[in-house]
């Protein structure tokens, strides 16, 4: 069959008509390199997935709406942090403040004040690695928004695929009668969770954090299944290791427990497991130990509660204020309280990480971008959740090893993150999003026909219905 004559073929006209339209309407500072970043992003992960094995039309329709839905985005943005802003694509204007103080670090209009007296001309701290990477990346392009926001959704678009690589190491040995492979149902997990995509489209490091975490699950897999000590495997993890570093080194410490849960008892595991784990506490040691400009200075220990000490200095790094007030409505106010009692409220803070963003008030979070608005869209990830409860409770143990190993995980790491920020930032936890994906493709695969499932989301429904009106009520 011809390439033209087949129906991928009108979707992707489809596609590019919409950002043209969106273009000439919406025109940015650099109209040409923002229809050039949108379209290497789309088409880069468009060739990567027509070399995997198990590729189908299916995962070809799935990447044209992610990209027609990101680029978009991207689009949208790229508009109005230039033209509509009176920015230009490479002096764009920036009203969230992470992304703002990445422009500087990428910029590095800001280094003379951000360095340390001992080493004049550097600095790294929590939030210069990101950028200090993008200005790596971006050195041929010089600065450009165009360039950042492309490579962002370039990010998002592979993080999808590696989702259903991640997923067909876990379904090896189960079948399954269905015209949606497990591969596709992983994929349509993770696309289908609006805040996932939405980091695609503006300037922070969340985007490629996602990307590594993901490579990093997909690299222990792929050690645990070799029969040997594959050298170019673990240099590959180490790299990954590297860059986590160098982006999020908070995220080092929770490797350790994925090291243990997927490569124990696997061939040559101490071979494998050992140098990881050394090699991991080394690089976060390195990290720890150098001079940085910003310390973090909690209001509470994780380990012996809340601070005392110089109170007038205390600052709490939440990002949202308002949804932190309606947890503390029900709770008290957790940073000062032991951590005995932040772990006693844990259901409470997790099931608040897991509603948020709220799927009302659109606009508010427009001034950070006009892509946000599409992260209140939340009932697909609802529905994610409430199949993955009934996965846990009643198909665990028929589920895939491999898939409860990767999901134990998962649950792990949001409960710290859920402990740490008190349920107020859930895209800490959207990276854990291809942990879990292999149990709810399981879940929908093999129960889609059983009645006890339909049961369960009916009830869970209305349950969440109900926890939604009290916290609307909260927050107003």
């Amino acid at each position: 069959m011809k390439f033209y004559e087949d129906d991928v073929f009108f979707g992707i006209v489809a596609v590019i008509t919409l950002w043209v339209t969106l273009i000439c309407t919406y025109t940015p500072d650099r109209p040409v390199a923002v229809f050039a970043a949108v379209s290497a992003a789309s088409l880069l992960p468009a060739i990567v997935c027509r070399r995997l094995s198990w590729h189908s039309k299916g995962c070809a329709w799935l990447l044209l709406v992610c990209a027609a839905i990101i680029g978009s985005g991207v689009i949208l943005n790229c508009w109005y942090f230039t033209t509509a802003s009176g920015g230009t694509d490479a002096a764009p204007v920036l009203h969230n403040f992470d992304a703002e103080l990445n422009w500087e670090f990428y910029t590095m209009s800001n280094i003379k004040d951000l360095a340390t007296d001992r080493f004049p001309g550097f600095c790294f701290n929590r939030a210069s690695g990101y950028p200090y990477l993008m200005r790596a990346l971006g050195a041929v392009f010089g600065p450009s928004i165009a360039f950042l926001l492309g490579f962002n959704m370039l990010c998002v678009m592979l993080t999808v695929i590696l989702c259903g690589s991640i997923t067909r190491k876990c379904m090896q040995g189960h079948s399954f009668n269905t015209c949606v492979t497990p591969e596709l149902c992983a994929m349509i997990v993770l696309a289908s969770n609006s805040y996932f995509l939405v980091t695609g489209t503006i300037f922070i490091k969340d985007a490629v954090i996602q990307l590594l975490f993901a490579c990093m699950i997909y690299l222990l897999i792929v050690m645990k299944d070799s029969r040997r000590n594959d050298a170019k495997t673990l240099a590959a993890a180490f790299g990954t290791i590297l860059l986590i570093a160098l982006v999020r080194h908070q995220l080092l410490p929770l490797l350790l427990p994925g090291f243990f849960l997927i490569l124990f008892r696997s061939r040559q595991m101490w071979a494998k497991l050992l140098p990881l784990c050394a090699f991991t506490a080394i690089v976060y040691g390195a990290v720890m130990a150098l001079p940085t400009h910003e310390e973090y200075d909690m209001a509470f220990s994780i380990l012996t509660g809340p601070r005392a000490t110089h109170p007038e200095k205390v600052t709490t790094f939440i990002v949202d204020n308002s949804r932190t007030d309606m947890i503390f409505k029900i709770t008290g106010n957790l940073d000062q309280q032991m951590p005995w009692m932040r772990v006693l409220w844990l259901p409470v803070t997790m099931l608040c990480q897991f509603l948020i963003p709220f799927p009302w008030n659109f606009t508010r979070d427009m001034i950070y971008g006009p892509s946000q608005f599409y992260a209140h869209i939340s009932f697909p990830g609802y529905l994610a959740g409430i199949v993955l409860c009934y996965y846990i409770l009643f198909m665990w143990r028929r589920g895939p090893r491999l898939a409860n190993r990767l999901l134990c995980w998962g649950i792990i790491l949001y409960a710290v993150v859920a402990f740490h920020w008190s349920g107020s930032v859930s895209r800490y936890c959207l990276m854990f999003i291809p942990l879990a994906a292999p149990a709810i493709s399981f879940c929908l695969l093999t129960a889609w026909r059983k009645r006890s499932l339909y049961v369960w989301a009916s009830l869970c429904s209305v349950l969440l219905a109900s926890v939604l009106i009290v916290c609307h009520r909260l927050s107003h």
